[in-house]
């Protein structure tokens, strides 16, 4: 049975400007979730960054769905173009700062979003924490712990998007979750 992202794939595919919208709207709080851990603390520098990378990624799924094979689920596809649109936003912010030496003013998490997207993990005192936290683990570590642990995607599924082995996925998950226990240690003791 072919599941209803896949079919919203394929009328797309077909010509059906409305199977994109859908397909998109579907997801819009997974790819939100996404780039706010992919980007890392750039997200909180920088309020409209998030909403940048949506764009982008959007805009490159109007034609990297059409390459779409079906060897992952669609959500899975999806998460990986927003990663590599974050990876790429904090690339090019890196080297705008460094050319500019700006820095940018710290924003609350509140201020981050005007609306309630995605408030289930920004919001909350403690996944603000959980969030800081993970800004400290380097790439692609932090992506895979996250999508992993918070959006459930399976090993071979992560294996697929990062195009690591599977081997390599799961050691780099221990490495991540070893750092994020020991980072949670220090917390605690502070």
């Amino acid at each position: 049975m072919q599941s209803e992202d896949r079919k919203l794939v394929r009328l797309w595919c077909a010509g059906d400007p409305d199977a994109f919208t859908a397909l998109i709207l579907k997801h819009e709080k997974l790819m939100r979730r996404i780039a706010v851990v992919t980007a890392g603390s750039l997200a909180t520098q920088d309020e409209m960054l998030v909403d940048d990378i949506i764009q982008e990624a959007c805009m490159r799924l109007l034609d990297a769905l059409r390459r779409y094979r079906g060897t992952c689920e669609p959500a899975t596809y999806i998460a990986g173009v927003v990663r590599i649109c974050a990876l790429d936003a904090v690339r090019k912010q890196v080297r705008y700062e460094n050319e500019t030496m700006h820095i940018a003013d710290e924003l609350s998490f509140q201020k981050l979003y005007q609306s309630d997207i995605a408030d289930d993990i920004i919001t909350k005192l403690e996944n603000k924490k959980i969030f800081e936290l993970l800004a400290k683990i380097p790439e692609p570590e932090r992506s895979l712990l996250y999508l992993q642990e918070a959006e459930q995607i399976g090993l071979k599924e992560l294996s697929k998007m990062f195009a690591m082995p599977l081997g390599t996925v799961k050691s780099k998950l221990s490495r991540a979750k070893k750092k994020f226990r020991s980072l949670i240690g220090k917390e605690t003791l502070t």
